[in-house]
């Protein structure tokens, strides 16, 4: 599913874009996502808000995506 970015005037990503055959087609799938309200809960949005300032002051513990998945192989955890 192709998917098009939209950014503010501060390159910050505020939405995405999908095809209206690929919203059908999720729709489809997934009837009751017209019923989804839009944004989040305010005691979620504060945790990613938690979150989101311990990496910024412990950058040094943030392990990328590639190497987890690569720590777990060695562990013998497996996917």
């Amino acid at each position: 599913m192709p998917v098009q970015y939209v950014s503010d005037t501060f390159g910050q990503t505020t939405g995405v874009l999908i095809s209206i055959d690929d919203w059908n087609q999720l729709r489809r799938r997934h009837p009751d996502v017209d019923e989804i309200e839009g944004g989040l809960p305010q005691w979620q949005k504060d945790v990613i808000d938690e979150r989101m300032l311990l990496l910024k002051q412990h950058p040094e513990q943030v392990t990328s995506l590639e190497d987890f998945l690569a720590e777990l192989e060695s562990d013998g955890e497996g996917i």
